[in-house]
C-alpha cells in the first residue's frame, strides 16, 4: 500500500513531543506519610492487652496513596488531545533525518515495550523471589503481573473500539475503523514500557534508577513513532496507561475509591484488603 509523504512540520513540534513527555515523567511522584493508627475503645483497652500479642501485625503504610482527581484525568485528555491535533507535524519531525544509527536505536528501545520480554521479566522475578523466599522479591514479581494484565486490557479494549490507523498505512492520521480489529490508538508498547519503568522504579526506591527506567520506556515510545507504527498521541495515551495501571496496582494511587489488594502492596505479601 502506498504511504503517505509528510509535508515539512511549521513549528518547532519536537519540543512538544519532548514537553509532554517531561510533564507526564515528573507527575508520577508520590509523596510519603505516616500509617493510621489503629484505635481501641476503652471498654476493650483490657482484652486488648491479653490478645495483642497472639495477633498478626499488619504493616504500616509507607506511603499515603494519591487519590487521582477529576482535573488530572482531564489534563491528560487535554495532552492526548494536542497531540492529536498536530500528530502529522510532531511524526514528521521525529523522523526528518532517518538513519541506520537511528534505526539501530530504535530497535533496541523497541524491546522494552514488547509483550514477550515483559512476560519474562515478570516470570523471571517471580521465579527468583520464590527460589530465595524473598518477599519483596516475589511481590514486585505480581506486581508486574498485574499492572502488565492491568495495562494490556486498557489499550486492548481502546485498540479495538477506536480502531485507527496506524502511520506506515497511508490513510492518515484521522482515519478511524471503530470494531475493525487492532489499531493503532493507543499504543500497546508504550504502555506495557512505562508500566514496567514505574513499577520495577516504584519497588528499587532509587531516583536514579527511577530515572534511568523512565528513559528507557520513553525511548521505546519514541521508537514507535520513529518506525511510524504509532502516531505520538498513541505512544503519550500508552504511557499515560501504563504509569495509572502500575500505580493502581503498587497501591501508590487511587482511583474511584478502590485500593490495592493488601497482598500486592504490604511487606509481609499478607492480608487481601480491597476497600472503597
Amino acid at each position: 500500500m502506498r504511504r503517505t509523504t509528510l509535508g515539512p512540520s511549521s513549528r518547532p513540534a519536537s519540543r512538544t513531543w519532548m514537553a509532554a513527555f517531561a510533564l507526564m515523567v515528573t507527575a508520577v511522584w508520590s509523596t510519603p506519610c505516616t500509617a493510621q493508627e489503629l484505635s481501641t475503645s476503652p471498654s476493650a483497652a483490657e482484652v486488648a492487652r491479653d490478645t495483642l500479642a497472639a495477633l498478626p501485625t499488619l504493616p504500616r503504610a509507607a506511603f499515603q496513596p494519591h487519590v487521582v482527581h477529576w482535573w488530572e484525568a482531564a489534563a491528560v485528555a487535554g495532552g492526548v488531545g494536542a497531540l492529536l491535533a498536530d500528530d502529522r507535524h510532531v511524526l514528521h519531525d521525529a523522523r526528518e533525518h532517518p538513519t541506520s544509527g537511528a534505526a539501530d536505536v530504535a530497535s533496541v528501545f523497541r524491546q522494552a515495550g514488547d509483550i514477550k520480554v515483559y512476560t519474562a521479566l515478570t516470570l523471571g522475578t517471580l521465579g527468583a523471589g520464590l527460589l530465595a523466599k524473598d518477599a519483596g522479591i516475589t511481590r514486585t514479581g505480581a506486581q508486574l503481573a498485574a499492572s502488565g494484565a492491568l495495562a494490556a486490557a486498557s489499550f486492548g479494549l481502546l485498540k479495538v473500539v477506536t480502531g485507527r490507523s496506524r502511520p506506515d498505512v497511508g490513510e492518515g492520521a484521522y482515519e478511524f475503523h471503530p470494531f475493525a480489529g487492532g489499531g493503532s490508538f493507543p499504543s500497546g508498547h508504550a504502555a506495557m514500557a512505562f508500566a514496567l519503568a514505574t513499577t520495577l522504579g516504584d519497588a528499587s526506591h532509587s531516583t536514579w534508577v527511577t530515572a534511568g527506567l523512565y528513559v528507557i520506556a520513553t525511548g521505546t515510545a519514541w521508537s514507535r513513532v520513529y518506525d511510524q507504527r504509532h502516531w505520538p498521541s498513541d505512544v503519550f495515551l500508552g504511557a499515560a496507561l501504563g504509569v495509572t495501571s502500575a500505580k493502581l496496582v503498587n497501591g501508590r494511587w487511587r482511583l474511584f475509591g478502590l485500593r490495592s489488594p493488601g497482598f500486592l502492596v504490604s511487606p509481609t505479601g499478607a492480608g487481601l484488603q480491597m476497600s472503597f
